[in-house]
């Protein structure tokens, strides 16, 4: 529940809260505060090298994440197939999971937990760890698009990744001792969500990202997916993941997390038997947004393909993500801080690049915001909270607010 304190390093995170409130409201803190680290692959001369190397990015749109510093973006194609991949795999008994021969049966408004293996050919990370869960209807849509009717929030604990850089726990550490009183923090989340809500962030970096695409909505409409096609490509990702949990047992802190959040087209819902009912592999829209902040914000929003399964030798369910767009807006003062990057692959995972993100940046600088922002940066940056048993910052009073604020919870 505490990330909701997170939100006040930089205006981004306004952003960020705008689009992932949901995600915040319900995810679960861990008592480690590595655990709350997002941890980027790159350095800026690698991203700068690779963006000036390559002929077939172009430029993107500039954005204005606080209302006046520009931020460029690249739009670059990956090779053939999609630019992401996840699989989760869902034990069903232990989750409460029902499927019969057409459908597979999700409750909603408990915890769920699922392994997971996440693979993003851009950026070059694999990775791999336990995702949590709940599962929310989205009766009026989502910030996706108005066909949007099932959501999911989550909170993504990795235990391994091919890849690390610890760059922002060591900013945090050496700022760890600045402490600054409850009415400062305040004021200075005040500002930043105001900031973030007079730049138009959200929109902005949706637009940015091309999302939604119409025409990739239109592709997965066309038909069910032949399973062996996508399923083929699973396989590789359920045999690490299945290998990774029988070899290695994990501590009890992980490396990094994310707060992230699922969202599908057109998906039913029961509401008398409080179960989201996923047809069985067939291919749904689907969109998904990621959130990494402590100190930083890194965040990563996705369109493409879903569908379920049930892997009958395991005895689990599995959901296929696969994304044909993806979104990364790195940290401000990170090792990957620029440029914004779009990757995007082919509508169905199989053929050459047929995609080409509509991007643009709807929403001119904003002067209101940036003063917004500036006012913000001048309150300290507190982080000793990171440090803070669980005990101590996710008081149950806390808990039962927030929850009560929210109608995800019953």
């Amino acid at each position: 529940m505490c990330e909701l304190t997170v939100i006040k390093r930089h205006a981004v995170l306004g952003g960020a809260l705008l689009i992932m409130l949901p995600v915040l409201s319900v995810a679960e803190t861990m008592d480690d505060f590595s655990s709350l680290m997002q941890l980027p692959i790159r350095n800026v001369e690698e991203v700068k090298s690779t963006a000036a190397q390559a002929s077939s990015q172009i430029p993107g749109p500039t954005v204005y994440l606080d209302g006046k510093t520009p931020l460029s973006t690249m739009l670059s194609p990956v090779k053939k197939g999609h630019a992401v991949r996840y699989l989760f795999s869902y034990p069903v008994k232990a989750n409460g999971i029902t499927l019969n021969e057409t459908h597979i049966m999700m409750p909603m408004y408990k915890k769920i937990q699922s392994t997971y293996f996440r693979k993003v050919q851009g950026m070059k990370i694999e990775e791999i760890g336990v995702a949590n869960q709940k599962y929310f209807p989205q009766k009026n849509g989502a910030v996706f698009g108005k066909n949007v009717t099932v959501g999911v929030a989550e909170k993504m604990l990795g235990y391994w990744r091919n890849k690390l850089d610890i760059t922002a726990l060591k900013r945090a550490q050496t700022s760890s001792n600045v402490t600054a009183p409850v009415n400062v923090v305040e004021k200075k989340n005040t500002l930043v969500i105001l900031a973030a809500g007079a730049s138009g962030m959200g929109t902005q970096i949706l637009a940015a990202s091309g999302i939604p695409d119409k025409m990739t909505m239109e592709k997965i409409r066309e038909g069910t997916l032949v399973p062996d096609r996508i399923g083929k490509k699973a396989i590789k990702l359920r045999r690490k993941l299945l290998k990774f949990f029988k070899e290695t047992v994990p501590s009890t802190e992980p490396k990094f997390s994310f707060a992230s959040c699922l969202h599908w087209d057109d998906v039913q819902i029961d509401e008398i038997k409080g179960v989201v009912t996923f047809p069985k592999k067939t291919r749904l829209s689907t969109y998904r947004g990621t959130q990494a902040s402590a100190p930083f914000t890194a965040m990563d929003f996705l369109q493409g393909v879903s569908f379920w399964t049930y892997h009958e030798p395991t005895g689990r369910v599995e959901l296929h993500f696969s994304a044909s767009i993806h979104s990364h807006w790195p940290d401000p003062k990170g090792a990957d801080s620029a440029p914004a990057m779009v990757y995007y692959g082919s509508y169905d995972g199989d053929s050459e690049i047929g995609l080409q993100p509509a991007a643009f940046n709807p929403v001119p600088p904003s002067e209101m915001a940036y003063q917004l922002s500036m006012g913000a940066s001048l309150y300290p940056d507190d982080y000793s909270y990171l440090f803070q048993p669980r005990s101590a910052l996710c008081q149950q009073s806390k808990i039962d607010t927030i929850k009560s604020n929210f109608k995800c919870y019953r």
